[in-house]
């Protein structure tokens, strides 16, 4: 059996400057992961906020929307 493991929002501490990486409608932080590996490398702070309902089933990606996203957006931004 396949373990599954749900994505997570992630930060890559790094130097001064800072980069929030944020992911598209129908994905999730796992593929802005390897960019922010990279970006770290480079000495830059990266931090990926999972959106609210993203990263578990269409049935509860459904009961959130935009208004929720946004708000996963700017908590992002304000975690720097």
């Amino acid at each position: 059996m396949v373990k599954v493991i749900q994505p997570k929002s992630f930060f890559f501490k790094g130097g001064e400057r800072a980069v929030l990486l944020l992911h598209s409608f129908t994905s999730s932080t796992v593929d802005v992961r390897k960019l922010g590996r990279f970006l770290n490398k480079e000495n830059y702070t990266c931090f990926a906020p999972l959106y609210k309902g993203h990263g578990l089933s269409a049935e509860q990606l459904i009961l959130t929307g935009p208004d929720d996203w946004q708000e996963s957006v700017e908590a992002g931004y304000h975690f720097f």
